[in-house]
Formats: C-alpha cells, sequence, structure tokens
C-alpha cells in the first residue's frame, strides 16, 4: 500500500486551501472550508475506517 504519496498530496492541499478559509472572502472561504473537511475525513475513511472495518468482518482464512 502507497500511503505516503496519498497522504502527502492530501496534506499539500489541505495546506493550500488554509490561507483561502482565513480570507473572510464569502466566496471562497465557506467553499475551502468544505474542501478542507472534506479531504480530512475522506482521508482518514480511507486509510482508518475502511481498512479496520474489512479486518474486522472478513471470514478467517484459517
Amino acid at each position: 500500500m502507497k500511503l505516503y504519496p496519498h497522504v502527502q498530496s492530501t496534506l499539500t492541499t489541505i495546506i493550500g486551501v488554509i490561507p483561502l478559509i482565513l480570507s473572510d472572502d464569502p466566496l471562497t472561504s465557506p467553499m475551502a472550508l468544505v474542501l478542507f473537511f472534506g479531504l480530512a475525513m475522506s482521508t482518514i475513511l480511507t486509510m482508518v475506517v475502511i481498512p479496520t472495518l474489512v479486518y474486522l468482518f472478513e471470514p478467517n482464512k484459517a
């Protein structure tokens, strides 16, 4: 599993959106906030929650 490239590209996008969130522009600030939390939550789901659920509910192969 190639974890590092996925996390690196997500983090650079999240960091790049922070100035838009802090700008208080009525058009770009809410959009950037949604992008920020959407990327964060999808990364957490992809890297932590989904593999955990697969491990828990996968039948034993013994």
